[in-house]
């Protein structure tokens, strides 16, 4: 929470999904923008296999 604090007040939003465990994060959650957190996962995939390939 401290993390995504200091990024609030830089003016980011996060786009990493928050753990749903009370309704809250539920809500978060749903004010992801979709095509922004899709973007960011696609960028995961593919450190991921750049990872994958040259290790």
């Amino acid at each position: 929470m401290e993390l995504r604090d200091k990024f609030r007040e830089e003016g980011v939003r996060p786009l990493i999904e928050y753990r749903e465990f009370q309704p809250i994060g539920h809500a978060y959650n749903a004010r992801i923008d979709g095509h922004r957190y899709r973007q960011q996962a696609m960028c995961a995939t593919v450190f991921s296999t750049i990872k994958r390939t040259l290790v």
